[in-house]
């Protein structure tokens, strides 16, 4: 058989065998011993890695569950602190603007008082100066009375001294 492949060749499989065990030995040697341990420390320190990463995760979720809660209590804080101040600013306002309006009150009622002050002393005057007008009137009145009575007087007795120069002339 000289132009066969010599992998096929009875006469070299012992020799084929024989180096295919050792390479597969030596391999099987360098795997275990050489690269099976490397590559078990970089697993390992992958694992170890994902592991401490998965820690601080859980640590860094619950720090920031705990900030969470607390900003929950600053804002609830917060929001009752508003509440509050808007509460007394409310009842603040309230204070100035009933004081405020006391004082308006107080002010118009001042000026009432004035007012009618003025008005009682106007009607008042009012009424002297219509008593006044109406003595005027009255005196007025009874001097004419007078005046009437006077030349009633003055006819009559100038009917009478005619009516006695008649008689006595006669």
């Amino acid at each position: 058989m000289k132009g066969s492949l010599p992998q096929f060749d009875l006469a070299f499989f012992p020799s084929q065998i024989f180096w295919t065990v050792i390479s597969f030995g030596l391999l099987y040697l360098v795997v275990r011993y050489l690269l099976a341990p490397k590559m078990n420390l970089v697993l390992d320190g992958r694992m170890n890695r994902i592991q401490q990463d998965l820690e601080l995760a859980k640590e860094m979720r619950q720090q920031a569950d705990v900030l969470r809660r607390e900003m929950q209590n600053e804002v609830g804080q917060a929001h009752r602190d508003a509440i509050a101040l808007l509460t007394r600013q409310n009842r603040e306002i309230s204070q100035l603007l009933l004081e405020n309006e006391q004082r308006l009150m107080l002010g118009i009622n001042e000026q009432l008082l004035v007012a009618e002050a003025k008005i009682a002393a106007a009607k008042k005057a009012a009424i002297g100066d219509a008593e006044a007008a109406a003595g005027q009137i009255a005196s007025k009145m009874l001097e004419q009375a007078v005046a009437v009575s006077a030349q009633k007087s003055l006819i009559a007795d100038s009917h009478l001294a005619t009516a006695n120069r008649v008689i006595a002339n006669g």
